[in-house]
């Protein structure tokens, strides 16, 4: 997967498919049609990391109990874990 920093949260709003909040409130996982996942540090109000990984739209995202881990599956019919 190829991650890059970001330095705005401007998506469109037709472009947000799927987000999810950390279990512990610390990060935001937000998807789109553009097949890239955007978290977003909720304490500092910061932008974070891109990544990229899927070939079509993101539908769902989740983070794991311990926040350690995301899973997003997309169009493509795949699961990617970070």
């Amino acid at each position: 997967a190829d991650n890059e920093c970001f330095s705005s949260l401007q998506l469109a709003r037709e472009a947000l498919k799927a987000l999810a909040y950390s279990p512990n409130d610390q990060q935001l996982a937000i998807g789109g049609s553009d097949n890239s996942i955007y978290l977003w540090d909720g304490q500092s109000q910061e932008p974070g990391i891109k990544l990229d990984g899927h070939s079509t739209t993101i539908q769902s995202i989740i983070y794991s109990p311990c926040a350690q881990w995301i899973a997003s599956g997309s169009k493509d019919r795949t699961v990617q874990l970070w």
